[in-house]
């Protein structure tokens, strides 16, 4: 699978894409670390989730996004 380090996503409790994002991950066997709320806006982001791998930047849950950003 894919470093932990590489992927990084951005979520808060009770926030459907958030969850959404996680399971697509999930079922794609793709580690990730999970930040909060507080570290997204540190990071500059206004609302989450949002997905960062490499170079790309997928906000919002988009699975076509997602699929873009690990190919």
């Amino acid at each position: 699978g894919l470093n932990m380090t590489e992927v990084v996503v951005y979520t808060k409790e009770g926030c459907g894409p958030c969850s959404a994002v996680k399971r697509w991950l999930d079922n794609k066997k793709i580690v990730y670390t999970e930040y909060g709320p507080s570290e997204a806006i540190a990071s500059g982001f206004r609302s989450v989730p949002v997905l960062k791998y490499k170079n790309e930047t997928v906000f919002g849950f988009n699975p076509k996004e997602l699929e873009k950003a690990f190919q």
